[in-house]
């Protein structure tokens, strides 16, 4: 369990790295010459490895760990972790929603945003994908992840499957 939090910490410093690292629109500070970005280009070629697939990973593994110490069914368990992140994320999509409506509102850009909440797919994607906010995706992505544990089950026991 210590190397896993070992693992947990170097995929959160991580992802504080990639944004220290980054402009505004999240590149490597593209405006620059090469030349002038290549120290945060390398230090992003690193960071990348231990991202968000590391914790996506260290999830899955956590999720097994903890059906092999109480085992119970898929349903249980996809009700169990969607009680616990569904709650939460359709808070936080709610008020990023919200709090964009206000910014826009302020800044004058408010028929767009409006525009963009009465289109049926946006709003299906900012729901149902994280699009609502930078990197609440994230949330969709693991519950996602959690959909596919039969499949995750059949590839440890099955290789070919994997």
């Amino acid at each position: 369990m210590l190397w896993l939090d070992t693992l947990r910490v170097l995929a959160g410093l991580s992802m504080v790295g990639l944004h220290a690292t980054s402009d505004a629109q999240g590149q490597a500070w593209a405006q620059y010459d090469p030349v002038e970005r290549i120290v945060p280009v390398i230090i992003r070629t690193f960071l990348y490895m231990a991202r968000t697939e590391l914790i996506i990973i260290i999830s899955i593994f956590l999720i097994f760990l903890s059906l092999a110490r109480t085992p119970r069914p898929i349903f249980e368990t996809y009700r169990t972790q969607f009680s616990r992140m569904g709650p939460a994320y359709l808070f936080w999509t709610a008020f990023f929603v919200l709090f964009t409506f206000i910014k826009a509102y302020s800044f004058g850009y408010l028929d767009p945003y409006i525009a963009r909440l009465s289109d049926l797919n946006s709003l299906l994607q900012i729901v149902f994908l994280g699009e609502g906010k930078y990197h609440l995706h994230f949330v969709p992505t693991l519950l996602g992840v959690i959909l596919l544990l039969p499949d995750f089950r059949c590839a440890f026991s099955n290789l070919w499957f994997a």
